[in-house]
């Protein structure tokens, strides 16, 4: 490819007209584009006296001023608007109707040229005169530097670019750098930098110490961190702070013995709300996926494929996956087009600037073989879009794209044509009417089997995998699926150590009645569903997510509990969930990790719903509370599976090792880094319970977690927590009234605040979710309390407690390095 001069952006708006069978339906326009030579002297940008005109017998179609490009390039560019089938519209023209160029000044008309009109998206470099730009005598046409001198035409790296012009001469996979930062310029289209702003050559958008062109220059993915190996900390800090706000943000209601977490509206914050997708999502660390090939059979002609994959060979060091020379790579192929939405506008380009003069509708692609590469202008090939692919030739063309399965779900344009394709089953496809529910005449085109035009086709035509077509919406359709998704189920489900159970979501929106929705996990991924509870009404039931069903009516919202069964996973094991029905396939991502201990740290609520009432007649008997209490609860589990009982811990850095601390002494704060930075002050995170008090920091219990855990917290008189405590009362102050001497004699007078004990037992139970020792879960279970000392009757306390991992880390209080 040579240098770019110039960013094009090509115009097209298909909009069909429904005039019975066949529409005038308007095509991708040609382009006629080059050089103008007058007296052997190559026109340039400043020429501005010199117009380019295109004509159809006597109407002219379009006009080019030299100049008049945002870019200043020294090319012509003309559009000549095509139309198919159907009325002629006026002002289009139709293949094989003859075109005439012709280039004047203030004088008049001075060159005149002839052309024919191509089909639909054809681009032609068409040189009106002829020249050599750079005096080397080498024609313009065959010269790999046009505007350098090389009569040697060397070209180390075989790019088709002369190393006297190109910025990498050994480097086939770049040739140009526009704004001069040292980094290729398709090196930052694939990462998403502008390559006409040099200021982000010095940039570290991963923030491992090594700047865009330093990983340029190594070939690293500057958008992942290289220290990702090295720093110690299992989980990403905000996806711990999200996940104990999604534990802690929370408040309890009393569904017969089940514990029922519902968002706390009156204590919600900001951030709860905006992370509201992400407590369901649960954010993960970087894991492996199972790629899939997408197989598309094209015939010669055009061909309007829908793209389910995104674009991965499953190589983390390969840069290019979806880099459209990559994905439509046969040789058969000669231009792809892909028309740019109000979804997405930016998809395919990297700065504004680079927008043409032309309306920004459509993209392009050219493999490098074809002249007309330089016009390229789509640089990425994105999943859930239609691509328009001509194929030349005679025989048929499979397209194969390897990739991660994509599910997007497709935002309707009203009152106006969606070029869009739809995940059906290939197997046991339905028709549009049933697909989409359409409930008016709604015209449909499809390309013909010949791919030379639009033809319109009835809603009961079933859907072809893979195809796209033109739907128009007069603004009743809003579905792209029968299956509706929620939000929270179109990423995927990907369940990292700390997270075994997500809820997902889906919606029957089918025209065709009562059907079935069926499960497949792929690679025998352990995906459970729950399905009720025993006959005792109290153990859960999981069954594989393959054996599920359902007869989804009309319109109805099913919820499941979908969990990961971890018994005997030792590594990471990914998959991909097919989900079949109504005429539908939607293929989704599986991915998990194993549970090698319950090492880290833990947080949670405990909801207290049960008290004995040392009033009533028998004060053992244990009674229901108008109202739950709730505090927090903070277990650590070290490397021995120690269980430790928190009052608080700070999450802090440690910037000799770059990793994630855990302190729970104040005394060892200087010793340790603030995590970021807000308004030039340090921050770090504190997370706490004020439901317990106990010397020292953190107090070990007895048992193991997910079995039984016990504890004795005594409460001495001299505890600033002490609930007798009380400065201002005479009588709780633990001195004598008479004289105001401490009292130190309890013979000889009695204590007015005395030591209390708190008896706690931690039970875990499956009574909502299996626990961890089964391998998915979280861990909920009855907690219950025996306080003593403070009635003349002890008081017993029960109720329920769920426990979420946030973080892996096993040392409290390291020693700083």
């Amino acid at each position: 490819m040579k240098q770019k001069l110039i960013t094009l952006v090509l115009s097209l708006a298909l909009m069909l007209v429904s005039i019975g069978s066949y529409a005038a339906i308007k095509e991708p326009d040609n382009i006629y584009y080059g050089q103008v030579a007058i007296q052997g002297s190559a026109l340039t940008a400043n020429d501005s006296d010199y117009t380019i005109s295109v004509r159809y017998q006597d109407t002219q179609l379009d006009s080019f001023t030299m100049g008049q490009g945002n870019d200043n390039s020294d090319l012509y560019i003309l559009r000549v608007p095509v139309d198919s089938v159907g009325v002629r519209t006026p002002g289009y023209v139709r293949t094989g109707d003859a075109l005439e160029f012709l280039v004047s000044d203030s004088t008049g008309v001075v060159l005149t040229n002839s052309n024919i009109v191509y089909e639909r998206g054809h681009i032609l470099k068409l040189d009106l005169g002829a020249f050599d730009a750079d005096l080397d005598t080498i024609d313009d046409a065959t010269d790999n530097c046009v505007n350098t001198q090389n009569l040697d035409q060397a070209d180390n790296d075989s790019d088709g670019v002369g190393n006297v012009c190109d910025a990498f001469p050994e480097n086939p996979n770049e040739f140009s750098d526009l704004d001069g930062d040292g980094m290729g310029d398709n090196y930052e289209n694939t990462y998403g930098f502008n390559p006409n702003d040099a200021s982000d050559a010095g940039q570290d958008p991963d923030n491992d110490g090594k700047t865009n062109l330093e990983e340029f220059q190594s070939q690293d993915n500057p958008l992942v961190s290289n220290l990702v190996e090295s720093v110690h900390v299992p989980m990403p800090l905000w996806a711990m702070v999200l996940a104990f706000i999604c534990v802690l943000g929370l408040s309890y209601r009393g569904i017969a013995q089940q514990l029922v977490l519902t968002k706390n509206s009156s204590r919600q914050s900001l951030l709860l709300g905006l992370l509201a997708v992400g407590c369901l999502a649960s954010p993960t660390d970087v894991v492996a996926y199972t790629t899939i090939n997408q197989s598309i059979t094209m015939t010669p002609g055009w061909n309007a494929v829908f793209l389910e994959v995104d674009p991965d060979d499953g190589d983390e060091l390969t840069l290019e996956d979806r880099d459209p020379k990559n994905v439509f790579s046969s040789p058969e192929i000669s231009i792809v087009w892909s028309l740019v939405n109000n979804e997405n506008p930016s998809q395919f380009i990297t700065a504004p600037d680079e927008l043409g003069f032309n309306d920004p509708s459509w993209r392009v692609y050219i493999p490098q073989s074809r002249p007309e590469y330089i016009l390229t202008n789509l640089f990425a090939v994105t999943p859930g879009k239609v691509y328009l692919v001509k194929v030349e030739g005679t025989q048929n063309v499979t397209l194969s794209v390897q990739g991660k399965p994509i599910y997007i779900d497709h935002k309707w344009q009203p009152n106006s044509y969606n070029f869009l394709g739809f995940y059906v089953d290939p197997v046991a496809p339905t028709n549009f009417a049933d697909f989409l529910n359409l409930g008016t005449t709604t015209p449909i085109y499809q390309l013909s089997a010949d791919g030379t035009q639009w033809e319109q086709i009835p809603q009961s035509t079933n859907i072809e995998s893979g195809r796209g077509y033109w739907v128009y919406n007069d603004g009743s359709i809003s579905q792209s699926n029968p299956i509706n998704l929620s939000n929270t189920s179109l990423n995927g489900l990907i369940y990292p150590s700390s997270v075994s159970v997500k809820s997902f979501t889906f919606t029957n929106r089918s025209g065709s009645g009562d059907t079935n929705v069926t499960f497949q996990a792929s690679n025998g991924f352990p995906l459970q569903y729950f399905n009720g509870y025993d006959t005792d009404g109290v153990t859960p039931k999981w069954d594989s997510a393959n054996n599920y069903t359902t007869n989804a009516l009309q319109g109805q919202q099913t919820s499941l509990l979908l969990g990961v069964d971890r018994t005997g996973m030792t590594q990471p094991t990914d998959a991909l969930l097919t989900i079949t029905g109504l005429g539908a396939r939607i293929r989704l991502p599986l991915s998990a990790e194993p549970i090698a201990s319950n090492t880290g740290l833990w947080a949670g609520v405990v909801l207290l719903d049960e008290v004995t009432n040392v009033n009533a007649a028998d004060a053992s008997v244990l009674e229901k509370t108008p109202a739950p209490m709730q505090f927090k609860l903070l277990l650590h589990v070290d490397s021995a599976q120690t269980v430790s009982l928190l009052k608080q811990v700070y999450l802090l850095g440690n910037e000799n090792n770059n990793s994630l601390s855990m302190i729970t002494s104040d005394s060892l704060l200087a010793d340790f880094s603030t995590l970021s930075v807000t308004r030039r002050e340090g921050v770090g995170y504190r997370l706490s319970s004020s439901a317990f008090d106990f010397s020292g920091d953190h107090l070990p219990l007895s048992g193991s977690l997910g079995n039984t855990l016990t504890a004795t917290i005594n409460i001495e008189p001299n505890l600033a927590t002490h609930p007798m405590k009380h400065r201002y009362h005479r009588f709780h102050d633990d001195n004598d009234n008479s004289t105001g001497q401490t009292i130190t004699a309890p013979d000889t007078f009695y204590d007015e605040v005395w030591s209390i004990s708190r008896s706690i037992n931690i039970t875990t139970d499956q009574l909502f979710e299996p626990s961890p020792t089964d391998g998915m879960g979280r861990i909920t279970g009855v907690y219950s309390e025996i306080i003593s000392g403070l009635h003349k009757q002890d008081i017993e306390m029960r109720g329920r407690f769920m426990l979420q991992r946030i973080n892996q880390i096993s040392e409290l209080n390291p020693t700083p390095n």
